[in-house]
């Protein structure tokens, strides 16, 4: 039998979150420490970590308003 791929397996989960928050810790230990050859890696970190959050909670707050919409409905 066919296994069903779910359809929201592309979305950002708070387990993504973290390995962002844990890269960009890294390369901020690493730049400050001086053993970061490239400092744009410190850029790019910071600039994935704030999107995956920023994107996290748009879709939580995505769920949240549809869930209101939907108690807010006459059945």
């Amino acid at each position: 039998p066919e296994v069903e791929q779910p359809v929201f397996d592309w979305t950002v989960s708070d387990e993504d979150v973290k390995t962002t928050e844990d890269e960009l810790a890294k390369a901020e230990y690493l730049f400050s420490t001086g053993q970061l050859d490239d400092p744009h890696t410190l850029t790019i970190a910071s600039t994935k970590a704030q999107t995956s959050v920023d994107m996290l909670v748009t879709l939580r707050n995505k769920a949240l308003e549809t869930y209101n919409e939907i108690m807010r409905m006459n059945i």
